[in-house]
């Protein structure tokens, strides 16, 4: 019987029996995690009355404008983590659903600043009371200790899969043996 914590050697995946099933099922857990986890939070967002007001993933945005009106898109994307791009997108977002407003920075032209609306600052209580709504939600079934330690590893795991997110070589093919291939 293999030990239970050898030094992984490459291998088939196929046929590699030596995994613990757990880790086996790791990638569709996490899939799997998101989706009812997206379930949860849309609840969530209908219990606070938000569901329609803010798009998915606001926080990220809303949250430092609460704090201070005014950051560029860049500084807002280096404090979320998330790539420009992906704040561009939320910013464009907002925009669409009237809760923050761009304007062109004064000192940089090339830089633009994002400043809530009325209505933007209008949702900081209920956006306040979802955060701790989700909070509560995973802190009720993992608990505070297992929900800190998976705070603790999914930071690990964005921070590893952003520094080495080249794709892993694909696995050896078999060559297929066809008419076709004959030819």
């Amino acid at each position: 019987m293999p030990a239970r914590h050898s030094k992984p050697q490459p291998s088939d995946p196929e046929s590699d029996t030596s995994r613990s099933p757990h880790l086996e099922e790791l990638p569709r857990r996490i899939l799997r995690s998101w989706m009812v986890w997206k379930t949860a939070l849309d609840a969530n967002y209908a219990a606070e009355e938000l569901d329609g007001t803010a798009p998915s993933g606001a926080g990220l945005v809303l949250f430092a404008l609460f704090e201070r009106d005014g950051w560029t898109i860049g500084e807002l994307a280096q404090r979320s983590k998330v790539t420009h791009v992906a704040v561009l997108h939320l910013i464009q977002r907002l925009e669409e659903a009237l809760l923050v407003k761009r304007k062109q920075c004064p000192q940089d032209g090339r830089a633009t600043r994002v400043w809530l609306t009325q209505h933007g600052r209008d949702l900081e209580p209920k956006m306040r009371a979802l955060h701790e709504r989700n909070l509560n939600t995973l802190t009720r079934v993992l608990g505070m200790e297992d929900a800190t330690r998976l705070g603790e590893l999914l930071g690990r795991l964005i921070e590893g899969l952003a520094v080495h997110s080249e794709p892993m070589p694909p696995p050896t093919a078999k060559p297929i043996n066809s008419a076709r291939s004959k030819r």
